[in-house]
């Protein structure tokens, strides 16, 4: 998440207007206060804000309709919009704005720590959305450059199609066998073939025979020109052709003589004389092998980028749901009774008040705890403060006390700082390895190594337990823990080696460049 990102604060009550503001700053986000809905227009329009608090109830309008004019100004459109009252509360007035276009629809009282959580939410959102619009740009880009090598190289093939036809007919009076195989040799550059009427080499030129894989011409001279073709139906439907309209040209499949195939463009037609007697048959090859990968990698590479983004929005989902399974589940329990706590003290004589207000206490250190596993859970703090090896040794003791599994760990060279990008992904890379483990390996512990060589960060993470093909899984892509593992080291073109076999564990040995990353 960028913690820049810059927060349009809009509020007509000034206490209400810096308590917000104050706990967005305190977090690092850029904050721009406004206390009028004409003056918020106004200011967002200036500064561009990546999210707007909009209070529903202001003095020169409202928060509904500021909203709609946000929404509908095409400077403004992409801004994300969170209502927040504590008076229009009610269900209707939530579906209401959002309806309108609002992004979020926040209720009066809130938490400072909601709030925060809240508006970081929206921005990861937002920031998400960009990425998702930079991958479908980039595919485009990609899908019209692929799209315009296609036609460039149509239109070569038709200049060379069109080059040879041209020739052919000038040549037509010609003697048939000596001028043509002289012309042949000394004019082009394609794998040329002259065949009988019947279909039988005459005569190749050595673009033909390199083509093919032949030393010679006796290799395939006075065989069929069918041969030449993988598939044998397709080879007859060019005779077909050839003999019903005297041309034909296409796309095929070749197959040398030690049995190895390629992909040519070809085209073929029936030589005449002035006479327009028949007198043999003449076809043009050119490889096209190279183009056809490189297209496929292109197409690899676009539907790539599609389940990255589809990846993408994967994550953005599952992180809402637990976090508002979290939110429902732990602090929803607590704050309700501490409610009822708080209620029932209002209604104690005094000399009872302290034992009460004592239970108050421990609820109120039960939810501190709480939020705080919750906020561990989405990113430890450590990480970012003391770095890689600290952040690994606290989740090793917390992954220890929650599933038993005991974790082994050896290191070298970890006491330097890496780049954030570098220590983020083998912090998840090891979080996802050993989530794994404690899913599938039926194990009592689990050995992980990482060491620094030669600028590359080497990480082992290795168990004993039930193991399981790599193939499979990778090919039925029915592992998520695998697929973000792979999907972080290809953002920093690292490396990922699986050995596993059913019954005899699993082996995981990552590599990841530091040259570029390390500081």
């Amino acid at each position: 998440m960028n913690s820049k990102a810059r927060i349009l604060v809009v509020d007509d009550d000034p206490d209400l207007l810096n308590i917000n503001a104050s706990i967005l700053q305190s977090s690092g986000l850029e904050v721009v206060e406004a206390s009028t809905g004409n003056e918020c227009i106004s200011i967002a329009r200036e500064i561009l804000p990546d999210v707007i608090l909009l209070d529903v109830n202001l003095p020169d309008t409202n928060g509904f309709d500021v909203c709609t004019q946000i929404k509908a100004d095409p400077l403004l459109a992409n801004t994300y919009v969170i209502l927040i009252s504590g008076i229009d509360i009610s269900s209707k007035s939530k579906v209401y704005g959002l309806d309108l276009g609002a992004d979020e629809y926040l209720v009066r009282p809130i938490s400072g720590r909601e709030l925060l959580a809240r508006v970081k939410a929206m921005i990861r959102i937002k920031d998400a959305e960009i990425a998702l619009r930079k991958s479908k740009e980039q595919y485009q880009t990609l899908n019209e450059e692929l799209e315009r090598r296609v036609v460039d190289r149509t239109m070569q093939l038709e200049a060379v199609v069109k080059e040879l036809e041209s020739e052919i007919i000038e040549r037509k009076r010609i003697e048939e066998d000596l001028r043509i195989k002289e012309i042949a040799i000394s004019s082009s550059i394609n794998a040329i073939a002259f065949a009988d009427l019947e279909g039988t080499l005459t005569y190749v030129n050595n673009a033909f025979l390199q083509l093919w894989g032949c030393d010679t011409g006796r290799e395939i001279l006075n065989k069929p020109i069918m041969l030449c073709w993988q598939d044998r139906e397709k080879a007859d439907k060019v005779m077909e052709d050839l003999s019903a309209r005297g041309w034909c040209m296409g796309a095929m499949v070749g197959r040398r003589e030690d049995g190895s195939t390629f992909d040519a463009q070809f085209s073929a037609n029936v030589v005449s004389d002035a006479n327009g007697i028949p007198l043999c048959v003449e076809a043009a090859f050119i490889d096209i092998t190279e183009r056809r990968k490189t297209e496929e990698a292109m197409v690899q590479y676009a539907e790539r980028l599609q389940s990255l983004s589809a990846r993408l929005l994967e994550v953005q989902e599952s992180e809402r749901r637990y976090i508002a399974q979290e939110l429902h589940d732990e602090i929803g329990q607590v704050l309700t009774g501490l409610s009822l706590s708080l209620e029932h003290i209002a209604s104690l004589p005094s000399e009872s008040v302290q034992g009460k207000l004592n239970e108050a206490q421990t609820l109120v250190r039960e939810l501190s705890s709480k939020v705080r596993n919750i906020s561990l859970d989405l990113r430890p703090s450590m990480l970012d403060d003391l770095g890689l090896l600290p952040a690994l040794l606290w989740h090793f003791e917390r992954y220890t006390s929650q599933t038993n599994i005991a974790v082994r760990f050896r290191h070298e060279g970890m006491n330097a700082r890496f780049r954030p990008e570098v220590e983020t992904a083998a912090y998840r890379i090891v979080q996802e390895a050993l989530t794994n483990v404690a899913r599938y390996a039926g194990v009592k512990e689990v050995e992980v190594t990482m060491m620094t060589h030669q600028d590359t960060l080497h990480i082992k993470i290795e168990d004993k337990g039930a193991g399981f093909l790599p193939e499979q899984i990778l090919r039925e892509k029915s592992s998520a823990g695998l697929t973000g593992i792979h999907e972080r080291l290809s953002l920093l073109n690292g490396k990922l080696m699986i050995d596993s076999l059913p019954g005899e564990g699993t082996r995981l040995t990552i590599d990841i460049p530091l040259i570029g990353f390390g500081q």
